[in-house]
């Protein structure tokens, strides 16, 4: 069980960091008398989401697993303040039920109509709107389409769906083919050399992007025609690039060019919440045209899941970056830069939001001098066991971002990354949707 002191953080604050889909403990309450309720992380996961594209003051809470019954449920929060009179109304993309939370419940009233609108008015204020929320038909999860809040719309581009791969309804039948353990994803592997050479590749995930043969940004192999980067290294002004500009190189670190593979890009993926003013959200995938041909020095990285924390040390999270000793010249000098996952909450000075919600940040472990790739991946061995020596492979956890450069130079400061924890669910839909 993982329990962590959240003695600065109100329960309006939490909620307000929620822009994105995540996992995190469950999150409990205490000192209910008063608003600046304090968290504690303990048990379950609790899933978090932006049901409204672009406004972080919304968010919902959504725990997995439940019965049928149960599982289309989830509370909705709206940061506030909400003086007295204030008056919402909102409406659903299917039948639901409305409960206003039980503080809420002391502060406002909710009603219906027969267009399917609810109505809430306050008639004391409030630091914050909650409400449960479940779907009246069996695994349609309701997803608000109107949240106006004194006439003023919070939910123009709603985020439709986002709960729909946690749904399973009645299951009562299920069959199996027995597989081997997959090994082909965050395996070094040393055997049966095709390029020459003594060396192993250190991470032959890694991949240079290239926008008309000018190296930009790094990126992440996973599978064998899919690359994760920046969105920042694939845009203009937010838009994608077109694909037929950009290329991606592989198996080349501090390698002669017999191992390398130069790969034409089909698809720009970039995310739909990406927002290249602030660098929310800055991530992208790239399909190529063809399948890379895997050997010792290239190899998929494994996208991160949910499952890999139990093999790990939560409090001690540790990863390796690609970096690069040749400040503009990221072709060559490269080298891997070891990394330690802070906590937001205790260990960066400055409380941001964005490090508990779609980023996380990371320090260098020996404060090396070498400046990290924009698009280069956080990755992280995992054991396959919890015992001494085990084997295991690398996962891609995070995403070098900084918004405003391709390199990130500063020792000093901690680096931002994506967090995969709440876009592997987008990385699987774009690929399986291709």
């Amino acid at each position: 069980m993982f329990i962590s002191d959240y003695n600065k953080i109100s329960c309006g604050k939490m909620y307000s960091l929620s822009k994105v889909l995540f996992v995190i403990g469950l999150l409990v309450c205490t000192n209910a008398k008063d608003y600046n309720k304090h968290w504690a992380l303990i048990g379950n996961p609790l899933l978090h989401a932006a049901p409204c594209i672009g406004n972080s003051k919304v968010s919902i809470s959504y725990e997995p697993g439940l019965a049928p019954e149960e599982e289309t449920k989830y509370n909705l929060f709206i940061n506030g303040p909400f003086p007295e009179h204030t008056t919402i109304k909102m409406k659903f993309d299917s039948p639901a039920n409305v409960t206003l939370s039980n503080d809420i419940g002391k502060l406002a009233r909710v009603s219906s109509y027969a267009d399917g609108m609810f109505f809430i008015k306050y008639f004391k204020g409030g630091p914050y709107f909650s409400a449960n929320v479940i779907g009246l038909n069996l695994s349609v999860v309701p997803y608000p389409t109107t949240i106006n809040l004194n006439f003023v719309e919070y939910c123009e581009h709603p985020a439709l769906g986002i709960l729909d791969e946690y749904i399973d309804g009645y299951k009562s039948t299920a069959s199996s083919t027995y597989t081997e353990h997959d090994d082909n994803c965050g395996r070094i592997k040393i055997s049966e050399k095709q390029c020459g050479g003594n060396e192993e590749e250190p991470m032959p995930w890694h991949a240079l992007i290239r926008d008309d043969n000018s190296t930009i940004c790094a990126g992440t192999l996973i599978l064998q025609r899919y690359v994760l980067t920046a969105a920042q290294c694939v845009t203009n002004l937010g838009v994608a690039k077109n694909a037929t500009t950009l290329s991606v190189v592989l198996g080349k670190f501090n390698t002669s060019d017999e191992c390398l593979q130069e790969m034409e890009v089909e698809t720009v993926f970039v995310y739909d919440g990406y927002n290249y003013e602030n660098g929310t959200n800055n991530i992208a995938l790239l399909e190529l045209k063809n399948d890379v041909v895997f050997n010792e020095k290239v190899q998929p990285a494994c996208l991160w899941e949910f499952s890999a924390y139990k093999k790990l040390n939560m409090k001690d999270i540790k990863g390796s970056v690609i970096s690069t000793t040749l400040g503009e010249d990221i072709d060559e000098g490269l080298e891997v830069v070891n990394m330690k996952k802070l906590k937001p909450f205790k260990e960066v000075n400055v409380y941001r939001e964005e490090t508990f919600g779609s980023k996380f940040n990371a320090t260098s472990i020996n404060q090396s001098e070498a400046c990290k790739l924009v698009g280069s991946g956080f990755m992280v061995f995992v054991p396959d066991s919890r015992e001494l020596n085990s084997t295991g492979a690398w996962y891609i956890h995070g995403i070098v971002a900084t918004n405003d450069s391709t390199l990130k130079c500063d020792s000093s400061d901690p680096t931002d990354f994506i967090n995969l924890d709440y876009f592997r669910g987008w990385v699987l839909n774009k690929k399986n949707r291709s």
